[in-house]
């Protein structure tokens, strides 16, 4: 109830009413609605309610995260809950500078080690081939300058 109580208040956004918004709905609601994604459907719920209410992620950010969840396994979005949980501390993203810190390198016996107490070490292998697959991972450093 309270996931629809959330979704309705979203549905008077003025976003929803553009080109943009439109095509996203569209998107996740076929999504919501293909069977074969059953098992993530909160997931997408999730990015309906936070891609309309998150007004400074980018409608191309969006999409992406949409494709993503789309391609990924459920085996694989838990590694990378696990992941976020592990390293949250140490992701750069925008506005967060991390001075004095190298990037984080994916090292994928040393995580599995780390989620081995919960998580069989092939699986947690496999999903994170499958991450770095969908482009996740990168250890690239580069500085983007406005």
């Amino acid at each position: 109830m309270d996931r629809i109580e959330e979704i309705e208040k979203i549905c008077h956004d003025d976003w929803i009413k553009t080109q943009d918004g439109k095509i996203f709905v569209y998107k996740i609601m076929d999504c919501i609605l293909d069977l074969q994604l059953e098992d993530k459907q909160e997931y997408f719920i999730n990015i309906l309610i936070n891609g309309i209410t998150d007004k400074q992620l980018s409608t191309l950010d969006k999409y992406n995260f949409i494709d993503i969840l789309r391609k990924l396994s459920k085996n694989s979005l838990i590694i990378l809950s696990e992941l976020y949980n592990l390293y949250k501390d140490v992701v750069r993203i925008p506005g967060r500078e991390i001075i004095g810190k190298p990037y984080p390198i994916i090292d994928k016996i040393e995580i599995a080690k780390k989620l081995s107490h919960k998580i069989h070490p092939y699986i947690t292998n496999s999903a994170l081939y499958e991450l770095e697959g969908c482009g996740l991972f990168s250890n690239i450093a580069i500085k983007l300058t406005a």
